[in-house]
This record gives C-alpha cells, structure tokens and sequence, in this order.
C-alpha cells in the first residue's frame, strides 16, 4: 500500500452512529487462561462516540488489568511523536518536492489541497517536506472533505486508554514512536514520490473509497475492510502487507501471549490489524487461543 492509501485508511473519520452488533470487539479465551482478555479494532481518528456504541465495551474496560495501544498516548508518547517528526519527515537538500515530483506535480498537489482545504494552497511551502509527509497532509484533508464532524482534537484510541486508566487498568504501547515513524518516512525518497504522483493521481477516487472503507468499519465486517486492504489497486502490495501489518502482528502476538497468562488486557489497535488469515484473530487462534465476537 502507498503511504497515502495507508495514511487514508488511518485518518478516516466516521460520522454516522455504529451498528450495535459491529463486530470490533473480540474476547480471547481458553489456552488455560484464568481471565479473557479483548482485542479492540480501531480507526485512529474515529469520533469517540463510537465508543458508546459498541456492546460490552465497558464492562470489557472496567474487567481488565493493563491496555495496550500501537502507542502509549498516556505516557509521552505523543511528546516523542512531536520531536521525531520534525527530523524525520524533512527532506534532504537534493530531494525536495519539487526536484523529486514529475514536472507539473507540484502544482497539481497544490490545487487539489487548495480544493479540499477551501483557500489557497502554496504548494511551495512544503516543498521541504519528504514526499510521504505531503502525502499525509493529502490524505487528511481528504478525510475532512469525506467527513465534515471529523474533530482531530478528540482521537479515539487515546480515549479508549483514557477510560481504562480511570478503571484502574495501567497503559502500555506494543510499539515506540520512533519504531512508527520509521515505518512512515524511512522508505527510498523515489519510492516515497513515485506515491504520492499516484496518489495526486487518484485524488478524485481517494474519499469515495474512504466512505466505502467508513461502511465496512460501522458494520464491523473485517473480511470486506481485509478486501480493500488486498486490492490490487488501492490496496497494499504483498511487500508492503509483510512491512506494515503482519510484522508488526507477528511481533504483537509475541508480546500478548507473554502477557495474557498474568493479567487481562484490552489491545487497541487499528481494525486492519485484526483481519485477514495473519491477522490478530487468526493468529491467535492457531495458538489455541478462543477468539470471539463479544455481542453482547
């Protein structure tokens, strides 16, 4: 998947009310565990409410002893968020936008920004940017134009960690800031441009297929959400699927199941993680593990 398809999906923000029966919350069970612990697929910027909606959250919250997010926004790491990107997501000297962008991107990035933002874009002024920061600024805008009550003040999973912090539950991340932002912005600055001249490219597909992604995740149907991360246009390369999820859930799962047998925890990470045959779910239960849909 391109950094801007990747980052499209990350930053969808939904604005409809779930479905009551969505099926984003998971208990895992059995394996000789004396407590369940629960998986919890999210989208990043998902409005809180969503929280609400979804049976036997709560009292999945207020049961555990530990959550554990892709970051732990509760201790420090949105500060180290903060410092790394200014050093990693600056381009070198001889690989600024405008050098590395098609001749004529330039100005097609900076009217599709001035179209979605609703003033003028100077896309110069992100010509130091390496591509796949400016491709992030894209894909947001996108999923504001997608969905006007998007609030990037309020995100979901740190409101999540919040809640079982206030329940007594202590808050851990599976991985560190600069582990992230490497995945982001330490890709070749060609295959970083070579991205976002196809993301400038598919603009006008890109909140479409964001609203298209929003309907699976309010249903909480992984498989369909699992099919648009496979498609072979929008979708994530084999390599890029081995890169940005199952690595990352191959190395979760080696944490969890260290932790599961001492205490019960809620994991909260993005929904694409859950899915799919190496996904969360799947690999769990090869382990032994009862993986199932919390209903009620």
């Amino acid at each position: 998947m391109s950094i801007h398809r990747l980052v499209a999906i990350a930053f969808i923000a939904l604005a409809s009310v779930f479905s009551a029966d969505a099926q984003l919350l998971w208990r895992v069970d059995g394996n000789g565990l004396e407590r369940p612990s629960y998986l919890f697929g999210t989208h990043h910027v998902a409005p809180v409410n969503v929280l609400d909606s979804i049976q036997g959250l709560a009292d999945a919250v207020a049961s555990v002893d530990a959550a554990y997010g892709e970051l732990d926004m509760l201790h420090g790491a949105s500060e180290r968020t903060r410092q790394l990107m200014p050093m990693m997501a600056v381009a070198p000297a001889d690989s600024v936008l405008n050098r590395v962008l098609p001749e004529g991107y330039m100005k097609k990035l900076g009217e599709e920004l001035s179209r979605l933002a609703g003033y003028v874009v100077d896309p110069t002024q992100l010509d130091l940017m390496k591509p796949a920061l400016a491709n992030m600024q894209l894909a947001i805008l996108q999923s504001i134009a997608a969905f006007p009550d998007y609030d990037p003040s309020v995100q979901l999973d740190v409101e999540l960690l919040k809640r079982a912090a206030a329940a007594g539950a202590s808050t851990h991340g599976l991985e560190t800031p600069e582990f992230q932002i490497s995945l982001l912005f330490d890709t070749p600055i060609s295959v970083q441009a070579e991205e976002l001249a196809k993301a400038i490219d598919n603009a006008g597909e890109a909140v479409a297929k964001a609203r298209e992604l929003a309907g699976y995740y309010r249903r909480g149907d992984l498989d369909a959400m699992d099919a648009v991360i496979s498609d072979s246009d929008f979708g994530m390369t084999p390599a890029e699927a081995e890169r940005m999820l199952y690595s990352r859930n191959d190395a979760w799962v080696k944490t969890l199941t260290g932790v599961f047998p001492k205490s019960s925890v809620l994991v909260v990470v993005g929904a694409g993680h859950l899915a799919g045959e190496r996904g969360l779910i799947c690999r769990l239960r090869s382990m032994g593990y009862t993986v199932t849909a919390v209903t009620e």
